[in-house]
């Protein structure tokens, strides 16, 4: 080998000997490399070899470099087993691992071998002495902040993570403070954000996958997130250290944007459960939000497409004001992204996107899987700075200090960005994920200052329009960003307990303003305006009026209809809120809701020339296909029920001397076709009978006395009629002069025991032969059931058929026709599931073999309902057994006028897991509710399958703000100054269109928990009917069966030769056909009608009398349908009277306005 050194090539020059030496060096090199790595059998002094290659380890190739480390790794030649380790470990560092102009692969190669040694010393522990591992550790960070290799960096950061996990503190504090050095050098060399150069110049697919990032900062952050989750159950001092490093790199402007979103995907992590314990989650559920801002990839390309249509600067995606002095510069393509995002109407200047740095989900946002149990030493506040935890052992009770996170901080640099904007990856993120994490009160419990502060912040953006402008590669526009800010928002009212009265007042101010400032954001503050109902009462009935008038100019806009009036139906449950209302005020509401009817009849009209046009069914609006493209046919039918619904409650609401001053108003909107023409819906007509029945009296529905029988009033008969749309029936008493009416209408049946006192005979009085009867004896009175319909409820002349009674024969047919129409409910009855989920439970049969829940759910379930007993009652109770108790003694039932709700409790039913050990009993009756409410302890997100069902379509999921054991629940309640908040999301079936304010989670507190499940239940079920029956037909309501069920009885019976033209209202148009969209509610609609001008004042009590005259007067002297003099002959011609009127509108609304008779 010797002479082989000696050796010069032939094209080597004579004058350049160190070259040929170095040349023929490799190839001995090359040579004695592929004998060490010769696997033959034969005999090859490796060592001898390696030997050589140490000692001219300066000329060593790359590939002679690896087999010194292979064969060092081998033979644990590194290792203190070895006599020379520590010469081998030094030349590893120095020469391998430590020269930059090896390759990554070498050097990483070098630094699996220092692992490896590391692992060893751990091993032995002490017996090497206290300086060699801190000094292997210095040797291998020496001049670390000039590492440019970030393959070798992120190894280094990986090796030391593992070191800090077990070393002191010291040498934790060192490794720290060195890898600290990396992210402020690299701050300093790019004091240009690096938003402006990390991103690439070129435009991208949007679709295209976000790029991870690659700058040292990141991966040293990276670093600091693994070891804080590795520290955060095990030293509280390192974790605390860990968190502000993070906070600090998440906060400053000036660092590297991948490093911030690194820290930030941890910070927005961060949850504290009921005892203020951290923990991680690895989901924070803000995808919706994600796809606002298009971070969420599957919905970004139809975004795109939306956007890349021809768009306009409006007032209402951008609002009044521009902020062109915040930001900075987002990428290359331009400086205008500071201000509006410049669209031309022709499309032709947009700018392409950019690739994103993050979007949602995103799984590998942790580096590591979170722990699933809180951290015993790590807390987001101390009560009292004395407080320890006591954790039970298995032998032993160990005492623990708790360590607070400085939270404070963290959302001090929140409040910054969002005051003042930034990169704007970095200020999207907050964007999205601050809503989620102010859903955890216990996480921010130390931070009250700052929650004010971002409130006051949040608040002042919204008001003066002045917050930052996404940049216009991305073609968002400022309404997107305003949804973000309003959903914080949402969020920042559930802390109102440390709200002054004008704080809470700027938060509902700013939900108003969201209204009609930015189109896209009424839907987002229209369903906070529902929370602020509950949760800000006082500020809420401020300005109810200014929001209801914004609502009456948006109402026609299809996508925000339906919230309106889902609004509008949980106000008018909440009468403080409106107990001062003016009557010009309620015609507000009530004009919200004709406008609506009136804006589906105009569709309408303008589609009924259309081959495909439904004659029933109010296409015209339908919700844009982009929002809920499988639900396009059957949202129209719930919000045209809807509308009914809402004008049924708030003519309830009215006070009762106010509420006949409408009828006339509500009569001509509810008949009018756009046209003028007169085509009453099956709709209108219960409605105006639901408002005849309650428009001069409050009181319930009567029955018929079970006592007036023949053994106390004699010899009894019975006949019956039809009048207008209502069957009369009158049992009366022949001899005594007592009967008993009652008056059967769509909306509800009325009873009433009447005597007539009958004078007696004077002495000269003759007789006559019908007085004597047949036994030849005297009589007093004969009376028959015809006398009082013809003294009392007609009178002649009876010119229109249609308009005199219908006798109905007395025979089988007619009976069966009345206890069809009995069975048909005078109340719109729902089934609702309630199901409660204990700690850690995820399986069905365990979660329904619970029998009993937390103090909270008790307290829930009490606020949801009446408790009531089930055998014997004789209220339907939606499949639950009263006669054996099969399912339970007891279940909570709630109900009003117009509504009754059944609750399927599954802690209610028994459970008898001997018998029934997956309990099929309760899965059979919350299995075939459409709507479910999951009162969800189990400290795990609730999964849409748990309970797998075809007529599942909604489940209302309630989560406590902060997890909670049971037991722990028990043993140490929250405190009393914290009032408990839960989370509320209306989970919906795949395909199933968003019906509902909590469809984004809501914030709502215990206290009023119940009442705003209750009413979400209820729409929900509304909708699930209209739903359920989509392919086979509309849902008809109880109330429009039972005028069905009239009108079939008139057709059998009545009149053949009744014409339209000489029919009441009852029956204008026979062949009437089913109104547009049902609705699950005969609502009643109600609208102003301005008192004429001779209409006089009147005392209090006189109205009160008045008006209980009139109620009894309108049972006995008109119908449904009933016409007045002046309309009786309203199917004459204007030849053959004069008192006809000339408009035919005016004279069908005189028809029905029973107020003017009443």
């Amino acid at each position: 080998m010797v002479t082989g050194i000696g050796l010069i090539a032939p094209e080597t020059e004579p004058d350049r000997p160190d070259e040929a030496i170095g040349l023929e060096l490799l190839k001995l090199i090359a040579r004695l490399e592929e004998l060490a790595t010769n696997k033959s059998g034969d005999f090859v002094q490796r060592q001898i070899i390696i030997r050589f290659f140490t000692n001219i380890h300066a000329r060593l190739p790359d590939s002679a470099a690896r087999v010194v480390l292979t064969y060092f790794q081998e033979f644990r030649c590194c290792s203190p087993s070895d006599l020379q380790w520590e010469e081998n470990l030094s030349l590893v560092l120095r020469e391998f691992y430590a020269n930059r102009n090896r390759t990554s692969q070498t050097r990483l190669l070098a630094l699996q071998a220092v692992t490896e040694s590391y692992d060893m010393m751990d091993l032995i522990g002490e017996g090497l002495g206290d300086d060699i591992v801190p000094n292997l550790i210095k040797d291998l960070l020496r001049d670390i902040a000039d590492e440019t290799n970030l393959l070798v960096l992120e190894a280094v950061v990986s090796f030391m993570v593992s070191v800090c996990v077990s070393s002191d503190r010291e040498l934790f504090d060192y490794i720290m403070d060195t890898l600290r050095t990396i992210v402020i050098n690299e701050r300093l060399l790019s004091p240009i954000p690096s938003s402006t150069t990390s991103r690439p110049t070129t435009p991208v697919m949007a679709d295209a996958a976000p790029v991870k990032s690659h700058t040292a900062s990141g991966v040293v952050t990276r670093g600091y997130v693994k070891l804080f989750m590795r520290c955060m159950n095990l030293d509280g001092a390192k974790s605390l250290k860990l968190y502000d490093a993070l906070v600090n790199i998440a906060k400053t402007s000036s660092g590297k944007t991948d490093a911030r979103l690194v820290a930030m995907k941890l910070l927005f992590r961060l949850r504290a459960d009921w005892a203020n314990r951290v923990f991680l989650i690895q989901d924070t559920e803000s995808e919706g939000l994600a796809a606002t801002l298009q971070h969420r990839g599957s919905l970004r390309g139809r975004k795109q497409s939306q956007d890349a249509q021809p768009a306009r600067n409006t007032r209402a995606d951008h609002g009044a004001v521009s902020r062109t002095t915040r930001g900075i510069s987002f990428s290359s393509s331009s400086t205008q992204d500071r201000s509006f995002p410049m669209r031309s109407a022709s499309g032709a200047k947009q700018t392409l996107p950019y690739k994103q740095l993050w979007v949602l989900p995103d799984p590998e946002a942790l580096p590591e899987s979170p722990s699933a149990i809180a951290s015993p030493i790590l807390v987001s506040h101390i009560e009292d700075l004395d407080t320890t935890v006591i954790e039970e052992g298995e032998s032993t009770v160990v005492e623990t200090k708790q360590i607070a996170l400085n939270m404070e901080v963290w959302l001090d640099a929140i409040v910054h960005i969002v005051e003042h904007g930034g990169d704007w990856e970095v200020y999207s993120m907050v964007l999205v994920h601050l809503p989620s994490q102010l859903t955890n009160h216990a996480i921010f419990r130390g931070a009250v200052p700052q929650i004010k502060e971002l409130q006051r912040v949040v608040c002042e953006e919204i008001r003066t329009n002045n917050f930052q402008e996404p940049p216009n590669c991305t073609s968002l526009r400022r309404a997107d960003v305003a949804i973000c800010l309003f959903h914080s928002l949402t969020m920042i009212l559930s802390y109102h307990e440390f709200f002054l009265k004008d704080q809470e007042d700027e938060i509902v101010q700013a939900f108003v303003k969201g209204i009609s400032t930015w189109e896209r954001c009424a839907k987002y503050c229209i369903h906070a305006l529902s929370i602020c109902c509950h949760e800000l009462p006082l500020s809420t009935s401020k300005t109810l009026v200014q929001m209801l008038q914004k609502m009456a100019q948006i109402i026609t806009q299809p996508h925000v209809a339906m919230h309106i009036l889902e609004f509008l139906a949980c106000l008018s449950r909440m009468q403080n809120l409106y107990v001062n209302f003016r009557e010009d005020e309620y015609r507000i509401v009530f004009g919200i809701c004709v406008r609506y009817l009136q804006y589906v009849r105009d569709k309408k009209q303008t589609q009924r020339g259309s081959l495909h046009s439904e004659a029933a069914t109010p296409t015209g609006t339908s919700a844009p296909d982009i929002l809920h493209p499988n639900a396009a046919d059957d949202l129209p039918q719930y919000v045209y029920a809807l509308a009914y619904h809402v004008i049924t409650f708030w003519f309830l609401a009215l006070k009762l001397p106010d509420r006949a001053n409408h009828v006339g108003w509500i009569a001509k909107n509810l008949l009018t076709d756009v046209d003028g023409g007169q085509n009453p819906e099956e709709q209108a007509l219960v409605t105006l009978d639901f408002m005849q029945r309650v428009a001069f009296a409050d009181a319930d529905e009567s029955s018929e006395d079970l006592l007036f029988t023949k053994e106390r009033f004699g010899e009894i008969l019975k006949r019956r009629w039809l009048m207008g749309n209502s069957i009369v029936t009158i049992e009366q008493s022949t001899t005594t002069g007592w009967s008993q009416i009652t008056k059967r209408q769509p909306s509800g049946t009325s009873s009433y025991i009447v005597h007539e006192n009958f004078r007696p005979r004077p002495a000269h009085q003759a007789q006559y032969i019908s007085d004597v009867s047949r036994d030849g004896q005297l009589t007093n009175n004969n009376i028959l059931p015809s006398h009082l319909m013809v003294q009392l409820m007609t009178s002649t002349p009876q010119t229109a058929d249609g308009a005199r009674p219908v006798p109905l024969p007395d025979d089988e047919a007619v009976q069966r026709a009345m206890r069809v129409f009995d069975r048909n409910s005078t109340v719109d009855g729902h089934k609702v599931g309630v199901v409660y989920i204990g700690e850690g439970q995820t399986q069905e049969a365990e979660i329904l073999a619970n029998v009993s829940g937390s103090s909270d759910y008790v307290t829930f379930l009490n606020g949801l309902g009446t408790l009531t007993k089930l055998k014997g009652s004789k209220f339907n109770s939606q499949g639950l057994d009263r006669e054996y108790d099969t399912d339970g003694e007891y279940t909570f039932c709630w109900r009003d006028k117009v509504t009754e709700m059944v609750f399927h409790v599954t802690t209610q039913m028994p459970t008898n897991l001997e018998r029934d050990p997956i309990c099929i009993n309760k899965k059979r009756h919350i299995g075939n509710d459409f709507v479910n409410i999951i009162f969800n302890d189990s400290g795990t997100p609730f999964r849409f399958d748990t309970f797998p069902s075809e007529f599942n379509y909604v489940n209302v999921v309630i989560t406590p703000e902060s997890r909670a054991g049971f037991l722990a629940m028990r043993e140490n309640p929250p405190s009393e100054k914290h009032p408990p908040f839960y989370k509320v999301q209306v989970m919906s079936k795949p395909g199933f269109p968003e019906i509902s304010p909590a469809s984004e989670t809501k914030m709502v507190s215990l206290r009023a928990l119940p009442g705003f499940i209750r009413l979400l239940a209820l729409n929900a079920s509304v909708f699930c009917l209209v739903w359920a029956n989509r392919e086979v037909g509309e849902h008809i309501s109880s109330w429009r069966n039972r005028l069905r069920e009239i009108k079939r009885l008139r057709e059998k019976f009545g009149p053949k030769n009744a014409q339209n033209t000489h029919a009441p209202l009852s029956h204008i148009n026979s062949a009437l056909t089913p109104s547009p969209p049902p609705t699950s509610l005969g609502g009643a609609v109600v609208g102003p009608n301005p008192l004429g001008p001779d209409a006089k004042s009147a005392s209090v009590r006189d109205s009160f009398s008045s008006l209980r005259r009139s109620s009894v007067a309108t049972f006995f002297t008109s119908t449904s349908e009933q016409t007045s003099h002046r309309s009786s002959m309203l199917s004459t011609t204007t030849n053959d009277t004069e008192i006809v009127t000339a408009n035919g509108l005016d004279s069908l609304v005189e028809s029905v306005d029973f107020s003017k008779w009443a």
